[in-house]
Order: C-alpha cells, then sequence, then structure tokens
C-alpha cells in the first residue's frame, strides 16, 4: 500500500520558496495597512467622520484610504490629501459614496 497521502482535486502544495514569497509579501501588506491605521490621525475631521459613516472601521477607512480609487485616477486618497484641495476632493467622494452616488 502507498503511504503518500492521494489528493484531492483543488488541493495545491508551495514550494518553500513559494512559501517564503507568500509569507513576505503578506507581512509586507500587514505592516502598510498598519501604518495607514496610524495615519489616521492625520486625516481632516471631515474625511474622518465621512469615511467612518460610510465604512463603520477603522481598519476599512484605512484600507480604501491606502489603494487606488478610480474617482481619483488611479491615485491613494492618502496621497491625494497631502493638499488643501486634495483634502476636499477625497471628502467629496467619501460624501458621494456614502449617498451611493456613482463617480
Amino acid at each position: 500500500m502507498n503511504s503518500t497521502p492521494r489528493r484531492r482535486s483543488g488541493d495545491c502544495t508551495f514550494s518553500r520558496n513559494q512559501r517564503r514569497r507568500l509569507q513576505r509579501a503578506i507581512e509586507a501588506k500587514v505592516r502598510h495597512y498598519e501604518r495607514c491605521l496610524a495615519q489616521l490621525g492625520r486625516v481632516s475631521p471631515e474625511v474622518y467622520e465621512t469615511g467612518m459613516e460610510l465604512f463603520e472601521s477603522e481598519e476599512a477607512l484605512a484600507q480604501w484610504l491606502s489603494e487606488p480609487a478610480p474617482s481619483l485616477g488611479g491615485r491613494d486618497p492618502l496621497r491625494v490629501m497631502a493638499t488643501t484641495k486634495g483634502r476636499s476632493e477625497v471628502a467629496r467622494i467619501l460624501r458621494a459614496l456614502a449617498h451611493g452616488t456613482y463617480l
């Protein structure tokens, strides 16, 4: 009898290098979101309040703020908010999303 377990359809295995790369990618993503959460303290009150209305958790808001937004031409909202005009634009987009407006 063969002692090797049978592989079922859909099972997958990763090489040691693949596991290492995947682990590093996950750790990098976690560090990225931790930095984003830390930056929520610098977000304008209007953006924070509107974002919390929409997303209901700081984690979800931080994630949205840190990822490219199509409504900002693919730019990250956190980077756009470096200027007064950018903060106003992000707040406008969050208000529109909260009210179901398609941008």
